[in-house]
């Protein structure tokens, strides 16, 4: 009777355990609650659904667990560490040549959320990188054709609008005279086999490249379509960055 009394007792902490805790693992599937989150205040600011990436390395005995694409200060992302239980197989994976893996927020409590991580088979993995390449080349060739489509298109700058604002980091930080600094477009075929570097330059008089632009799409896209449809800019200001030295700001206009 004392037996059976303790093993009813057994069961019952395991069950309490694995509630607060892990749930049980299927195969290459984990369950667990993170319930010593890194920041109280990130609760608010994540959801079920979340997806999350997990990190270690070979040295260490636990796996950290940060909220994927948020823009916390530091690293208020980091949820916490992954269950003691299941960090030995889930490091030998992420430390593997196959390491891929999903992760996600399934529920979510006042102090703690439960977290799903699956493991992906070589298999998978390999499906998956494939599924991946294509979706990113169908990706391309539409925004390509979007470019394309743009660059067909009448464009006209408003003459009398505020200047165009565009930072540029120099290549040659010791360069000081703007006064006869040239914008650089490339050709409209270059920007369509390179949709990812949208850029202009800076040339100075010996017409060699003093700076590339790092602004956003939006206002470089518009310099170049300007210049594309006949239009010239001309700089009419530019400030030093106050945090980095080898960074302008560059104010130009149409006309």
């Amino acid at each position: 009777m004392e037996i059976i009394v303790f093993l009813i007792i057994v069961i019952i902490v395991v069950t309490i355990g694995r509630t607060f805790l892990a749930f049980p693992s299927q195969g290459n599937e984990f369950i667990f609650n993170v319930t010593r989150l890194r920041y109280a205040s990130t609760i608010p600011l994540i959801k079920v659904g979340d997806q999350l990436n997990l990190w270690t390395k070979p040295d260490y005995n636990r796996i950290l667990i940060d909220v994927s694409g948020y823009g916390f200060i530091g690293d208020q992302g980091r949820l916490g560490l992954v269950a003691p239980e299941y960090v030995s197989v889930i490091q030998k994976h992420l430390l593997s040549d196959y390491p891929l893996y999903d992760a996600e927020i399934v529920k979510i409590g006042e102090k703690s959320c439960t977290v799903r991580v699956k493991l992906l088979s070589r298999k998978e993995q390999i499906q998956r990188n494939a599924e991946n390449r294509l979706a990113h080349e169908a990706f391309d060739r539409k925004e390509k054709t979007k470019l394309t489509d743009l660059f067909k298109r009448p464009y006209h700058p408003n003459l009398n609008s505020k200047p165009i604002k565009i930072g540029f980091t120099l290549l040659k930080e010791d360069f000081k005279d703007f006064k006869d600094v040239k914008l650089k477009v490339k050709s409209k075929e270059f920007y369509i086999a390179n949709i990812y570097s949208i850029s202009i330059q800076l040339e100075d008089k010996a017409g060699q490249v003093i700076a590339e632009s790092t602004n956003s799409k939006p206002e470089v896209l518009r310099v170049i379509r300007g210049i594309y449809n006949g239009y010239r800019y001309d700089i009419v200001d530019w400030e030093y960055d106050s945090y980095f030295d080898n960074r302008i700001s560059v104010h130009i206009s149409p006309y």
